[in-house]
């Protein structure tokens, strides 16, 4: 349940940057702070993931969250430059070998806060109020409480 609380904060925060670089959407997904490959393309995954799957629904909800906060092409540009950041070190870490992995998720949640923060900063008064509202509905019809 942790893991799905700590995913429902973090694509929040993320999705917003999805659509702020649409040339990478086709070669990876950036999800929570981190880049999956998307199904077909090398280490693409089956299942829920096949086609696209749950990483073709993360693109289309960042899009939604990014067209209803009305986000400049200045802030689109700053948020994706954060959430690439947050990539970046989540994959160092992840391939530190030297950290064991309560570790890692301790610092992974703490790139996942501090990237939360940045994007906050990144919006107006008026679009934190639309995304504490988008999240609140998230939570209430996902049963989570972040």
């Amino acid at each position: 349940m942790k893991n799905i609380v700590l995913f429902a904060v973090t694509v929040i925060a993320g999705a917003i940057a999805f659509c702020a670089d649409a040339a990478s959407a086709g070669a990876a997904v950036a999800v929570a702070g981190t880049t999956a490959p998307v199904a077909g393309g090398p280490g693409g995954r089956g299942g829920a993931h096949a086609n696209g799957g749950a990483h073709a629904d993360h693109r289309g909800i960042a899009r939604r969250i990014a067209r209803r906060l009305r986000l400049t092409q200045d802030q689109r540009t700053q948020i994706a430059g954060l959430h690439r950041n947050a990539a970046v070190q989540i994959r160092a870490l992840r391939a530190n070998t030297s950290l064991p992995a309560d570790q890692k998720r301790a610092q992974i949640r703490q790139i996942a806060a501090n990237t939360k923060a940045q994007i906050q900063s990144a919006l107006t008064p008026e679009q934190r109020q639309k995304l504490q509202r988008i999240r609140e509905r998230f939570e209430r019809n996902h049963g989570l409480s972040v």
